[in-house]
C-alpha cells in the first residue's frame, strides 16, 4: 500500500519559518540491544525487527526493491520531485531513504526518526533522531511538509496515532505518504498475474484481516 493524504483545504502553502531543530528534546542514544537467537533485538518488546547488520542489509535490500517498483522515484505523491523544506522519516532504519531525498532536495532539512538509530554517513540537510515517535508529541519538529514512513506495519501500538499527529504539524498543502503492501503487490500481481487493481485491493484486504486472525497459524520447514 501507498497512501498519500494532502491538506490542500488549509489554504495555499506557506515559505518555512522553521526547520527541525538541530537536536530534538528527547533525542537520545540507542538503548544496548539484546540478543535472542543469535540476533540483536531492541529491547523493548513493541518493535519485533532485529538491529544487527544484518537488518540494515534487508533494510537497504528493500529500499532497492521499491526504487525498481516506482521506476526510480522515492514515492509517488507531489512531493517526491517538488522540494519539502521539511521532512519527517518515520522508522528511517538506515536513513537510506532520507538520505537520498535530501541529496535529491538539498534546499530541504530531513530528519529520519528511529527507535533504534542506524548511523549512516548523509548529507549536511540530513540528520537522524533516536526516539520512539509514539512517546512524545512531534512538537519539536515545528511545522512539517512531508511526513514519510515505510513498510511500518506492525511497528506501531496504534496507526491512527501516527496519522493525526502528522495530521496536526503538517503545514497547509503538506503531505502524508505511507508506503506498505498494497505497493508492491499492485504492480507485481496485475502485471506478472493479469489481476485488476480491484482484485488485489481485495486481497491485500483480506491478507490484513488473516494477519490480525490469533486463530490462524502460518507453519515454515526449517
Amino acid at each position: 500500500m501507498s497512501d498519500y493524504y494532502d491538506d490542500h483545504d488549509s489554504g495555499a502553502p506557506t515559505e518555512p519559518s522553521s526547520v527541525a531543530s538541530p537536536t530534538g528534546p528527547n533525542n537520545r542514544e540507542p538503548p544496548p540491544p539484546v540478543e535472542e537467537n543469535g540476533r540483536l533485538y531492541h529491547p523493548r518488546g513493541r518493535y519485533h525487527f532485529p538491529s544487527d547488520q544484518a537488518e540494515k542489509d534487508r533494510l537497504n535490500l528493500q529500499h532497492e526493491a521499491w526504487l525498481l517498483t516506482f521506476n526510480g522515484e522515492l514515492g509517488l505523491c507531489p512531493k517526491i520531485r517538488e522540494m519539502g523544506h521539511n521532512v519527517l522519516d518515520i522508522g528511517t532504519g538506515t536513513g537510506v531513504w532520507a538520505i537520498d531525498y535530501a541529496l535529491k532536495h538539498k534546499g530541504s532539512m530531513v530528519t529520519g526518526l528511529d527507535i533504534t538509530g542506524h548511523p549512516s554517513p548523509g548529507p549536511m540537510n540530513y540528520k537522524l533522531e533516536v526516539d520512539d515517535c509514539e512517546d512524545q508529541d512531534w512538537q519539536w519538529l515545528g511545522n512539517i511538509d512531508f511526513v514519510f514512513a515505510r513498510a511500518m506495519t506492525g511497528c506501531f501500538e496504534t496507526m491512527e496515532y501516527i496519522v493525526d499527529q502528522a495530521k496536526f504539524h503538517l503545514r497547509p498543502n503538506g503531505w502524508l505518504e505511507i508506503q506498505g503492501l498494497e505497493g508492491l503487490c499492485l504492480r507485481l500481481f496485475t502485471q506478472q498475474l493479469n489481476w485488476t487493481r480491484e482484485q488485489v485491493l481485495e486481497f491485500c484486504s483480506r491478507a490484513r484481516q488473516q494477519l490480525k486472525d490469533r486463530n490462524i497459524h502460518a507453519y515454515l520447514p526449517m
